[in-house]
């Protein structure tokens, strides 16, 4: 150890005397003395500066600790969570309030305001340097404070909704309006840092266009971002690998080995590698050639909305990704394919790293996303987690609930983005949700050791959280209750809900998601405690199932 590393050892020593003198640091009884005894063994030279051999582990793992701490909170006074969202909404407001009045007024969306302006000669020629002046100017503001925000969104102890598997939510559905009541706090990217690595090679009219749809959807967040209540509703944290560009070797080589095993049940035989696919599909360079190798076409999904032959599907995506059809694969089919595979694979565990490290659930509103988010998740599993013999049973299970499909779900989804500031400025949140939650708490209460069970049995005890909740809802409904103001007839939601059973080793994933409005904290905190009970109890939870996702479509 140098003397610059002996002068950082000694500033943490520092911190750790101060902590302890007040009265910030306690030690368990059983440990007390051992750390008592290593910290009078420290001792200093004629310079002030530690000796590094009177330091043992055990204090400078302490030490370490205690200054990452300290680090943590000094980053977080630099500004607060409120002082961060209001300068980045009020930029936006600055710059495009004119053309969200506009919208409002006139009863359309982003997309339709977007396309317009983008369109216009004259305005792109005009708009086009402001643009780009606004971009830098948010990318400047983002690199100097996404560390305190990302720190602020790491330590909130709440229940937290990670948006991800698309650039930003829909335009067409605010996702305060159906998941303000069931998730303490929804954490969005910011879309134009998600648009950067792209942005300059588009054209201008792409330029006005995604800048615009993004500026005016976002507005659509602004006062629920804004709200004056101690736990923010919503907030914009941005990716910290698009701010860095810095490379997460980790991470390709995961994106990497999926689309390895993607691309196995795609084509019908084991493919061991990226460069072995790359290798495979460099030869397929057209549409027929690609469709004609395919061994199961349900696994080669480009939207879940196409219908078209697989061939014309395949035509149809390289016609809509001009970007990634020539630029990544030179119009070449089958590169094209194994970029489309690693993008989406990408897509899927970007959104499930970036929920484990925000520490929150995963919040996904785009089906052809949900269905790979899930396959990524059955990834993990089945390839070297399970046991072989568990593989006979489908233990990782996509499925959309029978009496779902039959009559449609109902859920408070509809909620006027004021009413959900109201009740959350009242406190009146989590009566709400105790309300709307009856049934699906029972689901979390159950022994852990029911969550070892069989999928069939995780799907029953599933399927009748959900009839309950159902059926306390449209009695709300049919009394024609009101909610702390709402009106429940008005605000409900109708349509299905895909539930997800993920079977997984971490107990990050131990949460239920609000997506589709059906979970309480209550009932998340619970399923948290069970898997951590089963974890100090020493059973084995690599085949059980410690997490629920869902998705909702209207």
């Amino acid at each position: 150890m140098n003397k610059d590393e002996r002068k950082q050892l000694t500033e943490r020593l520092n911190i750790l005397r101060d902590k302890i003198e007040e009265g910030k640091l306690s030690f368990a009884a059983h440990l007390a003395d051992d750390y008592r005894a290593s910290l009078r063994r420290v001792r200093l030279d004629s310079d002030g500066i530690v000796i590094e051999e009177t330091v043992d582990s055990r204090v400078r793992a302490l030490a370490n600790m205690v200054s990452d701490f300290k680090y943590r909170d000094d980053t977080k006074k630099v500004a607060s969570i409120a002082d961060i969202q209001g300068f980045y909404f009020n930029t936006i407001e600055r710059n495009f309030q004119s053309f969200y009045r506009k919208m409002c007024d006139e009863g359309v969306n982003p997309h339709i305001v977007a396309t317009i302006l983008s369109r216009d000669a004259e305005f792109q020629k005009e708009i086009e340097p402001q643009i780009d002046s606004f971009m830098e100017a948010i990318k400047e503001f983002w690199s100097d404070v996404f560390e305190v925000i990302e720190i602020h969104t790491e330590d909130m102890q709440n229940l937290k909704a990670v948006f991800g598997g698309d650039m930003f939510p829909s335009y067409t559905a605010n996702l305060v309006t159906s998941c303000g009541l069931y998730v303490d706090t929804i954490v969005l990217p910011c879309p134009f840092v998600r648009t950067f690595p792209l942005y300059r090679t588009f054209p201008a009219e792409a330029k006005i266009y995604y800048v615009f749809k993004h500026a005016l959807n976002l507005l659509q967040y602004k006062d629920a971002a804004l709200a004056d209540i101690s736990t923010p509703l919503l907030l914009i944290c941005p990716d910290r690998r698009l701010i860095e560009k810095t490379p997460d070797d980790y991470m390709l080589k995961k994106v990497k080995e999926d689309s390895a095993k993607h691309a196995t049940r795609i084509f019908g035989h084991h493919i061991a590698s990226f460069d072995e696919l790359l290798e495979f599909l460099r030869p397929l360079n057209t549409p027929e050639k690609v469709a004609d190798a395919v061994a199961d076409p349900t696994f080669l999904l480009f939207d879940t909305t196409w219908s078209e032959s697989l061939n014309a599907q395949i035509r149809k995506a390289m016609v809509e990704v001009p970007s990634a059809t020539e630029q990544l694969s030179g119009n070449n089919t089958g590169l094209f394919i194994a970029h489309s595979i690693f993008g989406r694979m990408y897509q899927a565990n970007d959104l499930l790293d970036r929920s484990r490290s925000l520490h929150g659930t995963p919040l996904i509103d785009a089906p052809t996303s949900w269905q790979y988010f899930n396959w990524k998740l059955q990834y993990d599993n089945t390839f070297g987690v399970l046991r072989p013999s568990d593989n006979e049973v489908s233990l990782h299970v996509m499925h959309a609930l029978k009496y779902a499909a039959e009559r449609g779900l109902c859920w408070l989804g509809n909620v006027p983005i004021k009413s959900v500031i109201d009740i959350r400025r009242q406190g009146a949140a989590e009566e709400v949700r105790n309300i709307l939650s009856r049934g699906v708490k029972e689901l979390a209460e159950a022994n852990p050791d029911d969550f070892m069970g069989s999928t069939a049995q995780v799907l029953k005890n599933i399927d009748t959280a959900f009839a309950q909740h159902q059926k306390q809802i449209l009695e709300l409904k049919k009394k024609k209750l009101k909610l702390f103001g709402i009106d429940v007839a008005s605000c409900l939601s109708v349509g299905s809900i895909a539930v997800t059973a993920a079977l997984t080793s971490s107990p990050t994933l131990g949460a239920i998601a609000g997506a589709a409005g059906v979970a309480g904290a209550t009932s998340i905190k619970d399923v948290i405690k069970n898997i951590k009970d089963i974890r100090a109890a020493g059973k084995k939870v690599e085949a059980s199932p410690t997490g629920l996702f869902f998705r909702h479509t209207r």
